[in-house]
């Protein structure tokens, strides 16, 4: 997917969220691309992107997070509006061989996000680390963590 292409879906993927998800404060999806079937992290807020300052902060440490946990952004968009945002992330299953395996290991991805997209928001609302309540650091598969 190319940036331009990565933007535009972000911008879609913001608008449906905006006009089908509008109860949903925040969140986090995995997508599924159809033309290849790789598959995509999205977090989401529905908080006034564009009028609201947290909202803005929220995103930068997301950005931040994620940067931290070495995941790759590769699209943001907002809605038609400017009310909501969608933020496209890498997402790296391989060395996976079962469907059960792919299966939890895309739940958990998604959780860890949606946890990442909550603690943020807290955070950004002036939360202590503590109280923002942060996910632990993203374990990929293929690598060990040395202790």
């Amino acid at each position: 997917m190319t940036q331009r292409e990565s933007k535009t879906f972000a911008s879609n993927l913001a608008t449906f969220v905006r006009l089908r998800m509008a109860e949903v404060p925040r969140s986090a999806l995995v997508v599924r691309c159809t033309g290849d079937g790789s598959m995509l992290g999205a977090v989401f807020g529905n908080d006034r992107y564009l009028a609201n300052h947290l909202a803005k902060k929220e995103v930068g440490l997301v950005r931040e997070h994620l940067k931290e946990a070495g995941l790759e952004e590769i699209g943001f968009g907002l809605s038609h509006d400017g009310q909501s945002w969608a933020l496209l992330i890498r997402t790296d299953f391989e060395g996976l061989q079962t469907a059960t395996a792919k299966a939890l290991r895309t739940e958990m991805y998604r959780a860890y996000l949606e946890d990442l997209v909550w603690a943020a928001w807290r955070s950004a609302c002036g939360a202590t680390a503590e109280e923002a309540q942060w996910p632990l650091g993203l374990v990929r598969p293929g690598k060990r963590r040395r202790g």
